[in-house]
């Protein structure tokens, strides 16, 4: 099996190995830190985290792909990525039990259910509002498993190399209190009757 991921190839005619010393294949985050920046977003910080990985994976590999459409449409690529994170680990001889395969067709499963639950509530179901993006939340448990295989693979089991919360991470955070508190309020005011339906 080819090694590629075990050294940093060239981009625009230069060598990169300075940069990906310092930069993992993957992108690596704490399990700790990757469910706050999860939950507190309602699942939006999965594109990030696509993003990354992605972004990561190019600059090691000088592959022709796109990061942010791959990213946007992490649905169609999920399963592709889960499997080149796997031949990674492979090709590191690390031993990391997963299903990639039926991680990366879940999380295609759990993307699609939450587009169309959130566009029955949007659309059929306003005043069930509260319970818009909780959808999306299920996708949580293939990433989860991806990132630990990514951490695994990028030789930090748990992700201390990207353990703290940033003053961005703090951001986000903060922008995603006013959503919950919004999303609890319609769950509220639906058991409560407060909204005509």
């Amino acid at each position: 099996m080819s090694d590629e991921l075990n050294q940093p190839q060239t981009m625009y005619g230069e060598h990169v190995e300075a940069v990906a010393e310092k930069l993992p294949c993957f992108y690596v985050v704490a399990p700790k830190k990757f469910a706050v920046l999860f939950f507190t977003t309602f699942g939006f910080y999965s594109l990030y985290w696509f993003y990354k990985n992605w972004s990561n994976y190019k600059l090691w590999t000088n592959e022709n792909i796109k990061p942010i459409a791959r990213a946007a449409l992490s649905a169609f690529f999920a399963y592709n990525l889960f499997n080149k994170i796997n031949k990674t680990l492979v090709s590191r001889n690390i031993t990391y039990r997963w299903n990639h395969m039926l991680l990366g067709i879940r999380y295609a499963e759990f993307w699609f259910a939450a587009i169309a639950a959130e566009f029955y509530i949007y659309v059929l179901k306003p005043e069930l509002f509260g319970y818009l993006l909780f959808p999306s939340l299920l996708t949580y448990f293939p990433l989860a498993r991806a990132q630990k295989a990514i951490n695994m693979a990028c030789g930090q089991g748990a992700g201390e190399g990207n353990a703290k919360l940033s003053d961005v991470n703090m951001i986000w955070i903060l922008l995603g209190v006013p959503v919950w508190a919004f999303s609890l309020f319609g769950i509220y005011a639906t058991w409560a009757g407060l909204l005509v339906k």
